[in-house]
């Protein structure tokens, strides 16, 4: 059986621990190409871990063509690695319709370098001491006006600052677990590292049954069940949850006494015809823990996100949040509250909102014109769900990539691991000018492949 260092204590998911390893170990030559690698089940268990962790980790080496699974006959060595690695160097830099981090002249990091010097000079060492578990109160308070913008009523003792979307998440689910809910509802295509967390916070997770409504799963169960949504422009599908469906799970969770958490990373990226409002704002939030990191459009190196906590579970929260690496940067915090306080955030937020609106409106006009019209269009966020009927997630991926533009596999996205036709394209870093040429390669790569493009 193969040996793996993992660090369970590690921020980073054991699933990508274990592929990252892995991959080290293919790309070195370790392995031969054709060799099996270790059954699911016994590769779990030797490494103590869940046979989910092995699953999730050979999808993820799957999505990079570096093995390839034969359903019971098990995964094996992909063949010619070193040719396909030359392949994905060469095409890496072409063109990315996977990214998930902003283009560099999105970042306002002259304005931030700015403000950074402003308050390390006027403040000195203050600014990099231990700060309050929950953050600093100035920056608290701004967040509360933030929000408000945004139609979310909360009092600035709710706010807890988090470094980042990742930990704010993983925070959650520990204190509902220390809450007493064991199970966790979330759609079947979702954020891979939504599951793993709540995973590793020792909850069950279970998939909508039906895709983007969790209603008629509610209806089955208790408090101790607790609801993971992202009801705006969701990832992977880009998605946004209709008003009727939000008003309907909010009273069900009220009588039900269950627990949302609301992941509201894109909901500032709005720029669609209608405008739904987050569930924090139609709720008086008892029962619903939000999350908002605008750090994930602007500056995800930063990592800061918020967190609205409710009185009834902010002890968990807080707990948790020590638990999990403690409060944010005092010096991030810090600068934060600044570039807010001076509306830099909301014009570097409107700036980012003008150019996802231009990318993806010009993303879809160019894939309806090339055929690839198997998708609906987003109302906000960075993602688009593009269906590729007759082709998996994972071979569309690859045939794209070896034409030197990336998406991502729909299949990687995939909670109980199902074949997936469909790839999650992203506008977050692909140039305006570069769309047009990169949706022509794609559907030349698919040309013949899907039965919906011949």
């Amino acid at each position: 059986m193969i040996e793996i260092p993992l660090k369970k204590s590690s921020t980073i998911p054991l699933y990508r621990q274990m592929s990252d390893h892995l991959e080290k170990m293919i790309k070195s030559g370790a392995f031969s190409p054709g060799e099996r690698l270790p059954g699911s089940r016994g590769f779990a268990k030797s490494l103590g871990v869940s046979r989910m962790t092995v699953m999730e980790a050979f999808r993820r080496l799957e999505d990079r063509g570096l093995i390839v699974q034969r359903g019971r006959s098990g995964a094996y060595i992909a063949g010619i690695v070193g040719e396909r690695e030359k392949v994905r160097n060469r095409s890496c830099n072409k063109w990315s319709l996977a990214g998930e981090l902003p283009s560099r002249s999105l970042i306002p990091s002259e304005e931030l370098a700015k403000i950074a010097k402003s308050v390390l000079y006027r403040r000195g060492g203050d600014v990099l001491r231990e700060n309050p578990t929950a953050g600093i109160d100035e920056l608290r308070r701004a967040l509360v006006v933030h929000a408000a913008s945004r139609g979310i009523p909360a009092d600035w003792q709710d706010v807890t600052v988090t470094s980042g979307g990742r930990q704010g998440l993983a925070v959650s689910f520990g204190a509902l677990k220390s809450a007493g809910v064991s199970e966790i509802l979330m759609d079947g295509l979702n954020y891979p590292d939504a599951w793993t967390l709540a995973m590793a916070e020792g909850l069950s997770v279970v998939p909508f049954s039906r895709p983007g409504d969790p209603r008629e799963d509610m209806e089955s169960r208790s408090a101790h069940t607790a609801l993971y949504l992202v009801p705006s422009f969701s990832n992977p599908t880009g998605h946004t949850m209709d008003g009727s469906i939000r008003e309907q799970v909010l009273a069900l969770s009220h009588r039900k006494g269950m627990w949302i958490v609301e992941d509201d990373a894109y909901g500032e990226l709005r720029y669609g015809d209608s405008s739904v409002p987050a569930l924090r704002a139609m709720d008086d939030g008892k029962r619903l823990v939000y999350l908002g990191s605008f750090s994930q459009a602007l500056f995800p190196g930063i990592r800061l996100g918020y967190s609205l906590v409710p009185g009834d579970i902010r002890g968990h929260f807080l707990r948790s949040l020590a638990e999990k690496g403690g409060p944010a940067s005092s010096l991030v915090q810090h600068v934060l509250e600044r570039f807010i306080v001076s509306g830099g955030l909301e014009e570097a937020l409107e700036r980012a909102r003008l150019e996802m609106a231009c990318r993806m409106r010009s993303l879809c006009t160019y894939l309806v014109g090339s055929g690839l019209d198997s998708f609906s269009r987003p109302q906000g966020g960075i993602y688009l769900w593009l269906k590729t009927p007759g082709l998996s997630g994972g071979r569309s991926a690859m045939l794209a990539s070896d034409r030197g533009v990336d998406v991502a596999s729909g299949g990687s996205f995939s909670l109980t691991s199902e074949v997936v036709e469909a790839v999650r394209l992203s506008v977050s870093d692909i140039s305006l000018n570069d769309i047009p040429e990169a949706v022509k390669v794609l559907a030349d790569a698919w040309r013949g492949q899907l039965s919906s493009l011949k």
